[in-house]
């Protein structure tokens, strides 16, 4: 069924099969923006001229009785059974996809999209379709519900700042933080993004998405990934805040970071790879103009990076070590292990906590984390759905040595928590 559509699209020209993968042509893009009659009738005008006029002139002498075309093409061509049968079957087929024809019979829209009077074919398409609807509904858990077809130049940008969740006449759409990304990144500034929900609404823009829109607008970019000295590896720049918690991330450890200053980590890895894995690791992180990657005909080059001295190489201590007391009581660390509990938190997902007892030894157990706040990690058996309590004391300790215990291995101190 997938094939036949693309086999289609590729006859009237709409798109192109291009190394492996299928292109929408400038000839498709400019039907996607026309209106919903003007696509239809376009469609079938361009699919009638593609066909054989062998194949037209069959359909014609078939009138609106389109059940038995290949009896008819083999009286009108006792010849050409080998190549016209097959034809004849395609264009029946592809009739019904058009909607030309229900149970084999031509309706009478079908019988002007097919003739020549292009104003007759658009006056048959606009009454058969139904009416686009001029706004939306916004809802305050960032769905957006259409209650009918929009126009198709309101989808298209809708679905530059929203992800569509479940296509047919009354859509669905999704606004997230990676689709209203995706919007800045193409070029829209916040102030558009807002000014196209509130041309589309119909009612007010919803607090959360306000919110959710100045806190992309504010964050995204904040990471800037560029070119290295010399071309050689990539440099980050960032926030202290920021780079902390990426300087330490477990799944960032591979590119191997140095930290000339504050505000920079530097690593040997290409731009676009390092800027990938920020934002696998979904850091709001782009690549500078600068440190796009170049498109070269010839093979790739190896380049080796240079050697520091060991006056450099101690330089570069020295300020690792001076960076280090300068952050102080940042505690990086915690604060990334912090990061990985709100993350559990967001995703249900069960984490191992290990307990320090007051004895010496460890004793690890399984949760999943359903809130932090105040400094209290609270949080559900992984097996069991009840609250997960730590291990039996030993005699003469109290619990809330135990749970301050549990709580200081995740980097945060607390109270006793039931």
């Amino acid at each position: 069924m997938v094939a036949d559509r693309l086999a289609l699209l590729d006859r009237i020209g709409a798109a192109h099969p291009v190394d492996g993968s299928w292109t929408v042509s400038d000839r498709g893009r400019t039907w996607l923006h026309a209106t919903w009659p003007e696509r239809w009738a376009s469609l079938v005008h361009d699919w009638r001229d593609a066909l054989a006029p062998a194949v037209v002139e069959v359909l014609t002498l078939a009138d609106d009785d389109l059940t038995d075309l290949v009896t008819l093409g083999r009286w009108a061509y006792p010849a050409g059974s080998r190549w016209l049968d097959a034809a004849l079957l395609d264009a029946a087929g592809a009739a019904g996809v058009l909607g030309l024809a229900v149970a084999g019979r031509l309706t009478s829209t079908g019988h002007a999209l097919l003739g020549d009077d292009r104003d007759a074919a658009l006056a048959a398409a606009v009454a058969d379709l139904p009416g686009t609807v001029d706004g939306v509904y916004l809802q305050p858990d960032l769905t957006v519900i259409a209650p009918g077809p929009l126009s198709p130049a309101d989808d298209d940008d809708l679905r530059a700042v929203a992800d569509l969740e479940a296509p047919g006449l009354a859509a669905r759409y999704r606004v997230s933080e990676d689709s209203l990304r995706r919007a800045l990144r193409a070029g829209r500034t916040r102030d558009e993004v807002v000014a196209l929900f509130t041309r589309l609404g119909a009612t007010d823009v919803p607090q959360p998405l306000t919110y959710l829109i100045d806190q992309v607008a504010t964050r995204d970019g904040s990471v800037v990934v560029g070119r290295g000295e010399g071309d050689l590896g990539s440099v980050v720049h960032g926030t202290p805040e920021q780079l902390d918690l990426v300087g330490v991330d477990a799944e960032l450890r591979q590119l191997a970071w140095e930290r000339p200053d504050l505000t920079t980590l530097v690593t040997k890895y290409p731009p676009h790879v390092v800027a990938s894995a920020l934002e696998d690791q979904r850091y709001p992180a782009v690549l500078a103009a600068d440190a796009r990657p170049e498109t070269r005909s010839g093979p790739p080059v190896r380049r080796r990076t240079p050697s520091r001295s060991p006056e450099q190489a101690a330089r570069a201590l020295v300020e690792r070590l001076r960076l280090t007391t300068e952050r102080g009581d940042a505690e990086p660390e915690q604060e990334w292990m912090a990061r990985q509990i709100d993350m559990a938190v967001r995703g249900r997902t069960p984490i191992r906590v290990t307990v320090r007892m007051p004895d010496g030894s460890e004793k690890p157990f399984s949760i999943v984390p359903t809130s932090v706040a105040a400094g209290r990690v609270r949080g559900e058996g992984h097996r069991g759905r009840r609250r997960a309590d730590p291990p039996a004391l030993p005699r003469g300790h109290d619990r809330e040595r135990c749970l301050t215990a549990v709580l200081w291995t995740t980097g945060r101190r607390t109270s006793c928590a039931a």
